[in-house]
Formats: structure tokens, C-alpha cells, sequence
């Protein structure tokens, strides 16, 4: 196990005895013990990095090219540890037909000591939801842990990446953009990437954006040529701090700023206001979901699920434009894109759904929301062939799986949160999100630990980018720099 907090924070937390109920163990994922090497970062910022050769209770051994001789450290003095992506024996992609997030309690009522647990949807019945993970195999997870569920379905998506910077087209003299962990880095120097991707007339596009200084990013839509950094015909929407805009350019000439619905009801009495969007300039990160037809000239632009505004172009002109998408960075701000996303569009609109709407729902049950906005109040139950029995007060429902967006848990049963141990550390996934596990011990890539809703499980470190060590140490955490990419 790994250790090393104030005692004024230990006395705060768990013993090593465990509570009466916990999950079940899952089956084990089978991994030969393999090498394990990245760098570790001390209190002091110094760094180094190696073949870590040995990780248990209180040191960390590693040999490095730096060094002479093998060396062990203190796990004491220990920041975190970044791990290299071991491609030899790389962790395979999910071949579920869903993606399902798992939002754990709070530790001690406070923001980031939760836990996002992801898998395929297996199961759920009155003590556990059961997803089946490509790194410890099928793990149940207590309900009574959980606040939230939400489900992505993976069918009906036209394209889910970024994937690679191979698959993109650079139409700059020089390649400014760059491909980690699963994300489009781009930003300090304009950069013009694109790629025909078969956009369909109606089309919906999603993806998280991220940056350091300044929220902006440019995207060229219904492109009609991937190979060419301004396309004869396009729509650019500029995206900058919690705003908008969109530019119809068509036979190469800029034709006009399209007009906003908030423009449009400006002189209204009754005008559309809208919603804040809090943290703009502090939070660093957004969802963005852009709605669009070229048939009829609709742009509906979604931030962090509130619309911020909709442009309609007057005279559409949809065989001069084409499938493909330009992602543009400036020269100012480093920006990173991530989980994009196309798929048809219906032409129905989501609705503004939020917590304070889950909120207004009255009775016992799971607060179940379907992607056609729809909101159910009733108890999961049995799964089979991706289709969930509900019971309502009314009537049996069957729901497919691939429908459902949300699941609220929090008005289902007794919510408690996970203990806080001395020896807890921050697991944070290449993909997203994170896991905080008390370990037991780590052989070559394979990590032993338990969380309360999980049991004692097998991880693959392979799913893992870093691993924070005393993270209930606030020097520790002021020290700690931010998720580098």
C-alpha cells in the first residue's frame, strides 16, 4: 500500500477495517506481469524517469537511465506518477454497444473526491449496477455509492474519434497539431485541420473542448473540400467564451453573417434571454453540441447543454455544399479536442433538462431521462437483449438500453459516501474521469485495490495516464500542476 499524510488529516480518516457490506469481488483480469515505466514527481517538482521495478507498501523502486544504480524511494515524498502507454500489450477498445458512466458519492462532501467508473451496461437490480469494464473485467458497483448514470449508446454514430492525426488532412504549411491521449491538440500557432467525414444534410456534432488561456476554436462546416484551407463553400462558426457566431462563405466569397435568433428578437418585448453559462473563463472546459441542416439552413448550438443561440440561413444552397469538417486553432490559446462525435440528425430538438428539473419530480424511484427528453420516475429492472424493464406507477414499461441518456439515483435508496483511507490515491484514465482506490499492492502493470462500492479488484495500469498519491494533503494539492496535454 502506498502511504504518507499530515497526521492531522490521517485522524480524519478510515481504519483498515472494512465496512460490514461491500461489493462483491469481480472476476479477475488476466495480465502476465509486464513492465511498468513513466516518471515519478516529487514535493520538491523534481522529476525522473525509468522502469519502475517494484511499488509496494511505503516505496517505489525504479531503474533509470540517469542513474547508476537501481534506487528506491519514499512513497512519502511522492507527488504522483505519470505512466507510459505500453503499446505491446495495449488494453482493447470496449466492444460494448454502450458506454456507461458511473458518477460515485462524494468523499466527504467535497468536489473531486468522487469517482467516474465507465463500462458497458450489463445489469442492474435492487443492490447493484453491473458493467462489464476492458480493465478489471465485470465489476457490480453498489447503488447506494452511486449519484448518477448516464448511458451513450455507440450505435447510430456516422464517426467517433479523434482517432488519430493520420486521418486528418493538414492544410497548413506546417503541422501545428498534435494526437495524446485520444485528443486534438492544437493552439500557439493557427493550424487548419479537416477531413471528410460524409457529414449528412442533417447532422449532429459533439465534442469536448479544452484550453489554457482563452476559449476558442473555429470549425468549418459542410465543407465541400477537406484539401483546401479556405473551401469554395462552408459555414464558420467561431466559438469564444460562452458566445458564438456563423459566417456563410459560398463560391468563395463571404456572403454574410447568418442572423441570430437572439438578434432576431432583439426589438421584442418578449425576447429569448439567454441562460448564464457560469465559468466561462475559469472552468477550461466545455461540451459543445451543434444541430444543423444545409437543407434548410438551421445551426442550433449547444454549450454544456444550454442553447446558446440558433442562425438560419435565409437562402440555403445545399448542393454547393459538401461532407467534411475543419477544425481551426488560433495563434493565441492552446486548445484540446476531444470525444467528437457525428451522427443524423432528426431534426428534433433536446430539451434544457438539469438537475433543478430532476429536482421537480416528486415520488420514490430512479429519475430516468430518455434522449428524446422524455422524463420517467420509476424502478429499473431486469435487462435483456439491450432492453430495460421499468416499473412505473402507472404501467411495465420496456425501454431499449440505447434510448436512455440519464439515470438520477439519488432519490432511489439511502445514498452513503465511500470512506477516506490513509493510503487513497487518484487514478485518473486515459479516456475520462478517474477512480480513487485504497491499493493493496502492484505487480508489474497489474494494480490490486479495493473501493467500497466495488470489492477488491484487478486494474490494468494500461486504462491509467497518472496516479496522484496524498490526495487529502492540501500542500499536496496546491503543489500539483494541472492535467498536462
Amino acid at each position: 500500500m502506498l502511504s504518507g499524510l499530515s497526521s492531522a488529516t490521517s485522524s480524519l480518516l478510515a481504519q483498515d477495517a472494512e465496512p460490514a457490506e461491500v461489493a462483491k469481488p469481480a472476476a479477475p483480469v488476466k495480465a502476465e506481469a509486464e513492465e511498468l515505466s513513466g516518471t515519478i514527481f516529487f514535493y520538491n517538482g523534481d522529476s525522473i524517469s525509468g522502469e519502475i521495478t517494484r511499488w509496494e507498501k511505503d516505496n517505489l523502486s525504479i531503474i533509470s537511465p540517469d542513474l547508476v544504480d537501481p534506487v528506491t524511494f519514499s512513497a512519502a515524498k511522492i507527488l504522483n506518477v505519470t505512466l507510459n502507454d505500453n503499446r505491446k500489450n495495449a488494453i482493447k477498445a470496449d466492444q460494448n454497444e454502450d458506454e456507461t458512466t458511473l458518477i460515485i458519492n462524494n468523499r466527504d462532501n467535497q468536489q473531486g473526491l468522487h469517482g467516474i467508473i465507465k463500462g458497458g451496461f450489463s445489469n442492474i437490480d435492487d443492490k447493484h449496477v453491473t458493467l462489464n469494464t476492458n480493465y478489471a473485467g465485470q465489476i457490480k458497483v453498489l447503488k447506494k455509492f452511486i449519484t448518477k448514470m448516464e448511458i451513450d449508446s455507440k450505435k447510430g454514430y456516422l464517426y467517433r474519434g479523434p482517432k488519430s492525426l493520420e486521418e486528418w488532412h493538414n492544410n497548413s504549411i506546417k503541422q501545428t497539431w498534435k494526437f495524446t491521449n485520444n485528443s486534438l491538440i492544437g493552439g500557439g500557432q493557427a493550424g487548419n485541420l479537416a477531413q471528410d467525414l460524409g457529414i449528412p444534410p442533417e447532422a449532429s456534432i459533439s465534442f469536448d473542448l479544452s484550453w489554457k488561456d482563452d476559449e476558442y476554436v473555429t470549425l468549418y462546416l459542410f465543407s465541400s473540400d477537406h484539401e483546401q484551407t479556405k473551401p469554395d463553400n462552408y459555414y464558420q462558426l467561431s466559438l469564444q467564451r460562452g458566445r458564438c457566431s456563423l459566417l456563410k462563405f459560398s463560391d468563395g466569397k463571404q456572403l454574410a453573417h447568418l442572423t441570430s435568433e437572439l438578434q432576431r428578437n432583439r426589438g421584442n418585448r418578449f425576447r429569448i434571454q439567454p441562460r448564464n453559462v457560469r465559468g466561462t473563463t475559469k472552468e477550461l472546459h466545455a461540451h459543445y453540441d451543434i444541430f444543423m441542416s444545409k437543407t434548410k439552413g438551421e445551426f442550433h448550438i449547444y454549450r454544456n447543454g444550454v442553447k446558446l443561440d440558433t442562425f438560419t440561413d435565409s437562402k440555403p444552397r445545399p448542393n454547393k455544399f459538401g461532407s467534411a469538417l475543419h477544425l481551426v486553432s488560433s495563434n493565441k490559446t492552446p486548445i484540446r479536442i476531444k470525444n467528437l462525435s457525428i451522427s443524423k440528425w432528426s431534426g428534433h430538438m433536446p430539451s434544457d433538462v438539469d438537475a433543478e428539473t430532476f429536482s421537480e419530480i416528486k415520488g420514490k424511484g430512479e429519475r430516468i431521462l430518455l434522449k428524446n427528453g422524455d422524463i420517467l420516475l420509476g424502478k429499473l429492472g431486469k435487462v435483456r437483449d439491450g432492453i430495460m424493464q421499468i416499473e412505473t406507477a402507472y404501467t411495465p414499461l420496456k425501454i431499449p438500453i440505447i434510448r436512455m441518456r440519464s439515470v438520477d439515483l439519488t432519490g432511489s435508496s439511502t445514498k452513503e459516501e465511500p470512506l477516506m483511507y490513509q493510503n487513497d490515491i487518484k487514478c485518473w484514465f486515459k479516456d475520462k474521469g478517474w477512480i480513487i482506490l485504497k491499493p493493496i499492492s502492484i505487480n508489474g502493470n497489474t494494480l490490486t485495490a479495493y473501493h467500497q462500492a466495488l470489492g477488491e479488484n484487478k486494474f490494468n495500469l494500461n486504462v491509467f495516464k497518472r496516479i496522484d498519491l496524498h490526495i487529502y494533503d492540501k500542500t499536496a494539492n496546491a503543489t500539483r500542476k494541472a492535467d498536462s496535454w
